[in-house]
């Protein structure tokens, strides 16, 4: 097998496995857009996808460290812009996906996130938790984790464990976090100061009420949060009266 294309996100470790046999090449498209142009990369930037800078009509924003791709409409790209042939009367037109920038290659991006996955603190300050909740997942007893916080000083997570770890997870709650802990470490070394994850701001998930997914397999941020918002009241309000966070 020379190539593999494949739809959705590969994980880093299931890649890096894969890259040295075959190569992996990372397209972007969508219903509406269409694909985009883009040039193949090499074997080592499988996680990348390079875009032509000229038959794009792409603009870059920036948004917390990362960027928000935007088309932007330009009649002279009309016969690449697929998604103002369906958006017609748009100017402009985002596709809610962040991006990293290569470190040294320019015009290869690689895909962190949505920007409805962004945590905006009550300082402004715009934080990706993507890093914490993959890091966290990776974790043998971890089924999903999600970071929430808009609004808020600190972050606060929700992980649900695989179900053979779920049948009390209060009741053991402090042998898990022993356990969960060292990923937890990791994560935050990787964040800034704001994103610090507390273990005292984490809500383990009930067999009863897991997160809810979407068809796809992933979780439903918004539907997630709102079925333990009683949960997440109690958190802060109980952290803010330990002195540990202003809420």
């Amino acid at each position: 097998m020379s190539t593999n294309d494949f739809a959705g996100s590969l994980s880093k470790s299931a890649g890096d496995i894969i890259a040295p046999y075959t190569h992996l090449y990372n397209l972007v498209a969508s219903t509406e857009s269409g694909t985009l142009v883009q040039h193949a990369t090499n074997r080592e930037d499988w996680q990348y996808v390079c875009f032509n800078p000229k038959y794009s009509g792409i603009e870059w924003r920036p948004r917390g460290g990362l960027y928000e791709l935007v088309f932007k409409q330009n009649n002279d790209l009309a016969d690449v812009q697929g998604i103002f042939k369906t958006s017609p009367r748009s100017q402009e037109i985002s596709m809610s996906d962040l991006y990293s920038k290569h470190p040294t290659k320019p015009h290869h991006w690689k895909h962190e996130g949505r920007t409805d996955d962004m945590i905006v603190f009550r300082s402004g300050w715009n934080f990706n938790p993507t890093k914490h909740e993959v890091l966290i997942s990776s974790h043998g007893m971890v089924q999903h984790c999600i970071l929430i916080g808009t609004g808020r000083d600190t972050p606060v997570a929700i992980i649900e464990l695989r179900q053979e770890y779920s049948s009390d997870p209060e009741g053991a709650r402090k042998a898990i976090l022993a356990e969960l802990g060292p990923k937890i470490d990791e994560a935050n070394r990787a964040a800034d100061t704001t994103g610090q994850l507390s273990k005292d701001a984490i809500i383990l998930a009930k067999r009863e009420k897991p997160c809810v997914i979407s068809g796809k397999g992933t979780v439903q941020r918004k539907a997630t949060v709102a079925l333990y918002q009683r949960e997440i009241e109690e958190l802060y309000a109980s952290l803010e009266q330990s002195g540990r966070v202003t809420v």
